[in-house]
Order: C-alpha cells, then structure tokens, then sequence
C-alpha cells in the first residue's frame, strides 16, 4: 500500500540541515519518516543506530540498501566487546562480596557507582558518579572498591567478575571513535540515550539526524537523560499527528502533557476510529502495569477468572525463578539457585540490602513474596502451564509499560500501580502514564490515577469516559440477563 507523506514529514524529508532533530509523539511513524529521508539520498551512506536488538531486526526489513542498521553496542563490540565473548554479563553484588571480601551493601553501592559510570561520558571514575543516596560515610570505600572491581571486569583472563555490554561500550567512548565510511547518522528514539552514546555520536563530522519523543524518554534507571532537551542542533522540527489512534485518545495525550511536562503542542489523533473508554472483555485485550508485582497480581485474577493469558516478552522475561528463589529465601524452604539471592543468609539481610542500596527489583520481589506467601510457589507453577507462549487471538495479554514501549495494541487497560498525578509526580512517572495510554488504538480504560486527576483537571472528558463505561455496563448485564433467560427457556422445554 503506497504511503502518503503528511507536510510535517516532508519537511523532515526535505530538510538541508546538517544536524537536524525531530520531536515526534507516540505513533507518528518516527521509523517511517527515517526511512524516506534515507530513500530521497540514494547516493549517501547512513548509519541507523537502533535502540536493542529486536527494532535492529524490524529496522532492517524497512530501510534501503544506502542503511546499515546497528546498535550502539553492536558499534562497539566489534571494536572492544568481542575480547570479553568469555565473559560477558551483567557484574553482580554478589560476586564483589566474594572477590573482595566485603559487606552487601558496600557492594551493592561500588557496582551503583559503576553503573552510572558507564553511562556517562568521564574517562575515570570519580565523585561524579556517585549517587546521594550513598551515605556519606561510605562514599569513599565504596568509590575505592568501583575502581578495583572495575579493574577485575577489564581483565579478559580474570572471570570473577563479568564484562557487561555496557563496559565494553564505555571502553569504545573512552577511545573517541571516528566512524569510517558514512555521510549521516540516523539516530531513531533518541530520547533514551545516555550521555555516552551522545558523546559517540556528536563527535563524528557526518551529518545527523535525531528522531525521539521526549515525552517517552522512561529509562533513568538506566542512565537514560532525555537526550533530545539536551541536544543543540542547527534545525528542530516535529511530528504531531498519530496515525495509531483517534482524537479521544490524542485529546487525554494532550492534557497530560500540557499538565505536567510543559508540552505546547498538541497530539493529534488523524486516524478515523471513535475513542472507546471501555474495553470489550470478550474480545482480546492487553492490560499494561507500572511495576512487574501489579502485573504478576494481574495475571493471578486472569487465571482464576479461567481466562488465557499471554505475557508480553514470554512469560520467563517476568523472572518467575528468581520470584521462586526470593520465596524459598523467604520461607527458608528449597535450593536457592540466584547467585545473587544465595548470598544473602537471611531473608531480612536482603530485605535491608535491598533498602540501603534502593534496589529497584529486589523491592519488587519482596512486595511480591510478602503478598501472596506461602501460596506462591504454586501460583507461580500455574502460571507456568497457564500462560501461551504467543498470542492466540482469545486471551489476554500483560505487559510492563516498559516491555510495551513500541508497541501497539487494539484495546488496552491500565492498571493502578502508577504513580499519583499531582503537584509532586516525577516527570518520568508522567512519561510511564503517556507511553502506556498511546499503546491502545480503538479502546482504552484509563486508570484510577487518571481518572481522579481528570476529574477536576478536565470534568468534560471525565465524564464522557464515566458515561462510557455506564452504557458498556448496562449492555454487559442486558447481555448476561438474556443469556440467563435464554438457559432458562432451554430448561424448561428439555423438562
């Protein structure tokens, strides 16, 4: 099907700058819009810089011959990665305590430090990466003992510690590469990278261009900086109209940037499909939770409700063995097998590990243990043999607002594991409520948070969707009343 440019796209396309950046909201085919940019310079040579693997592998079935599509690792393991293949991993807490000899927490904050390290564009590491959520106390034994497992993860014959793909990445920064044989740099979601891959980039003299939308930049967590706001280019233009959804959807995308993140512009929907606030529970549809616990309750009650179910990523992306593990720590019961949970002798001394050094994931486990107790272990073998390994058409799918990030879906519910949207609210929890409600295409059932916001922020739009699911529900129970008239009938005549 020919695809016809919108002007915002043909201005991207047509554009002579050297640098040249693009903001671009939720479904405005940021990756098309690259293509056909790339397509109307058949003589010049690009390099598309893709997020992870699995947009590589969707980018290169769409881009031209003129593109080499890669990741920013992928750049760089040719160059520095490929000496560690032996020993390629992510460093963990639990092997500094045995290498060094020291307490948790004291490892937990050294590998924090490296973490951040690596992300940013110092050649050394020093004070700079060092997070005000270590005590000052510590702050120079843990900094001391960054730089000497730092030196055990650069030993290629040493495999105590691992060499993370991070590591080797921030080795190729440190050697200021000058990439060989392109004229332009496309840089697709540019919002998520990190200083580092800013350094990279902005050091070569080809011309660049920056595609992302800051309002999905969700990956602090992993030294992501909203790498768009920071950028200086020689011309900024945009993407506003979402070919993915319909007004109603554009007009709440509105309102919550323009709330809360300072947008000036307005989402706007240009596909022809009505809004539905409710969604149709008898056909497919994805719920999206913040936290992977609200998505491990979520999928608990789908079970029980006798509904199949299907995991965005796999069902083994959601860790259910460390899940298991953290219980048998828990319950002193079984084999723990996670290295990392192994090292600790008590549930309570990973519990204060996981507080002192604000561990995002091992505060997760423990939300998720203490809940369900000791009714996890067969929880979590149910879900096993319960959920599909793909998408079937008649179930329904779960997915974290992270693992659901580029993607799309027909009908979405938004779980209430979100942050509160007042005065307070972060800007990235912002960005976790505007990534998950873009997902839905036809049908989106807001969450309470939204909802109570919506109801002094914007009464007009509350309403409609309170209307909405009023009329769905007076429908669901005609239906089930003439279903239960229906079986009685069929009763009375067989008798």
């Amino acid at each position: 099907m020919q695809f016809t440019m919108t002007q915002e796209q043909r201005l991207v396309v047509e554009s002579s700058a050297k640098t040249l950046a693009v903001d671009a909201f939720a479904g405005c085919t940021k990756t098309t819009t690259l293509v056909f940019y790339a397509q109307a310079r058949p003589n010049k040579r690009f390099l598309y810089l893709a997020f992870n693997a699995s947009v590589k592998e969707a980018a290169k079935e769409k881009f031209p011959s003129n593109v080499r599509v890669v990741t920013t690792h992928g750049l760089a393991y040719g160059k520095t990665g490929k000496d560690y293949a032996r020993k390629l991993g992510n460093p963990r807490a639990s092997d500094i305590v045995r290498v060094f000899d020291v307490p948790h927490a004291l490892a937990g904050q050294a590998l924090a430090i490296i973490k951040a390290w690596l992300c940013d564009v110092h050649a050394e590491i020093d004070e700079r990466s060092v997070s005000d959520e270590i005590p000052a106390a510590a702050r120079e034994a843990a900094l001391e003992l960054a730089r000497k497992t730092w030196v055990k993860m650069m030993n290629t014959r040493d495999k105590s510690v691992f060499m993370s793909h991070d590591g080797y990445l921030k080795l190729y920064q440190i050697s200021r590469p000058m990439i060989d044989n392109i004229d332009g740099i496309l840089f697709d979601e540019f919002q998520d990278a990190n200083p580092l891959a800013l350094d990279i980039v902005s050091r070569q003299t080809c011309d660049k261009l920056y595609v992302g939308d800051r309002h999905q930049a969700i990956y602090a967590f992993r030294g992501a900086v909203n790498a768009l706001e920071r950028l200086k280019t020689d011309e900024r233009l945009s993407l506003t109209g979402s070919f993915r959804f319909g007004a109603g959807i554009a007009s709440l995308a509105s309102a919550l940037l323009q709330t809360f993140a300072g947008e000036d512009k307005d989402v706007r929907g240009l596909s022809p499909h009505k809004t539905k606030w409710t969604v149709d529970r008898k056909k497919p549809y994805t719920i999206i939770g913040r936290t992977n616990a609200g998505i491990f309750d979520a999928a608990v009650k789908a079970i029980k409700e006798g509904r199949r179910i299907c995991f965005c990523g796999g069902v083994d992306s959601y860790r259910l063995d460390t899940i298991l593990d953290a219980y048998h720590l828990y319950a002193g019961t079984g084999a723990v097998r996670d290295r990392m949970l192994a090292s600790f002798s008590t549930w309570a001394e990973m519990k204060e590990y996981a507080e002192t050094v604000n561990d995002r994931e091992l505060k997760s486990l423990v939300r998720t243990v203490e809940s369900y107790g000791r009714g996890l272990p067969g929880l979590i073998s149910w879900m096993r043999s319960k959920a599909e390994s793909t998408p079937t058409g008649k179930d329904i799918t779960l997915s974290t607002v992270h693992k659901a990030k580029g993607l799309e879906y027909d009908q979405v519910v938004m779980l209430d594991d979100f942050a509160d949207l007042d005065d307070e609210v972060p800007r990235e929890e912002v960005h976790l409520h505007y990534v998950a409600l873009t997902r839905a295409i036809h049908s989106l059932e807001p969450n309470n948070q939204l909802l109570a916001w919506l109801a002094t922020a914007r009464p007009q739009l509350h309403a409609e969707m309170l209307a909405s699911r009023t009329v769905a529900s007076a429908k669901a129970n005609s239906t089930a009343a003439n279903d239960g008239r229906k079986s009685s009938m069929r009763h009375r005549e067989t008798a």
